[in-house]
């Protein structure tokens, strides 16, 4: 039972390591927020590119 428990354990927390560092890996090479010597790509960071547009005002003609 011990050593069961103790191996999922373990391919739990590198699983999860794994993500972290693969999430880390993703954010800073391709955002143009963290890195701004990188290249813009249109796919990544395009939740943090959603929050920063602003909303264009509507011209109202009279």
């Amino acid at each position: 039972m011990n050593e069961n428990f103790f191996k999922k354990n373990f391919v739990i927390q590198t699983h999860v390591k794994k993500k972290k560092i693969k999430l880390a890996y993703y954010i800073f090479t391709y955002c143009p927020f963290h890195l701004k010597s990188q290249k813009l790509n249109d796919r990544a960071c395009a939740k943090n590119e959603k929050k920063k547009k602003k909303k264009k005002k509507r011209t109202i003609y009279t």
